[in-house]
């Protein structure tokens, strides 16, 4: 049943209202799909069997967490983590998206003056920076909250209020708790 959900598929590019000619999907899980996310863990799940390092994986999500008691110790670590990394994604055919890859260092000194530091980035839905605060999250989630208020004001005078209370719970409690 796998292999029939996996083989035999074709795509095609949509662009500026033409449509390429299809051709076969030789890698790769359907995006969008309710098999994807699944089959992709089972794919990925030796990736942290390979390092030796602690490794957490979500979705398509893949956190790894380095402790040294130096920054020197702490940035060669970093090197041999994302080489074994790299090295595990070739030989799986897979690429590690640039864009989409951070590192953030904590600690108890200021580490603003490194390089490739970032202020804050979002794990599982909260916002972490280097001094593990709850600055940055707070911050952001009363940008979005705000705007949920916004929004239900505006509702609560076209909606019943069983509509109402569904989008509170649905925007902004699910997101405030």
């Amino acid at each position: 049943m796998v292999e029939s959900y996996l083989f035999g598929r074709t795509q095609a590019v949509r662009h500026n209202h033409e449509l390429s000619r299809f051709l076969p999907v030789e890698l790769g899980v359907p995006q969008g799909s309710v098999l994807g996310p699944i089959l992709f863990l089972i794919f990925i799940n030796d990736l942290p069997l390979r390092l030796e390092i602690l490794s957490i994986l979500f979705a398509d999500d893949t956190s790894l967490i380095l402790k040294s008691p130096s920054l020197s110790s702490l940035c060669d670590s970093e090197v041999a983590a994302f080489d074994a990394v790299s090295s595990w994604f070739t030989m799986n055919r897979l690429s590690v998206n640039a864009d989409k890859t951070n590192v953030m260092r904590f600690g108890l000194r200021d580490l603003s003056s490194l390089d490739n530091n970032l202020e804050n980035v979002k794990f599982l839905g909260v916002v972490l920076d280097p001094k593990l605060s709850w600055n940055s999250h707070c911050a952001q989630l009363q940008l979005c909250l705000n705007s949920y208020i916004f929004l239900l004001r505006r509702l609560s005078d076209r909606l019943t209020k069983p509509a109402v209370l569904a989008a509170f719970h649905a925007c902004f409690q699910s997101r405030a708790v």
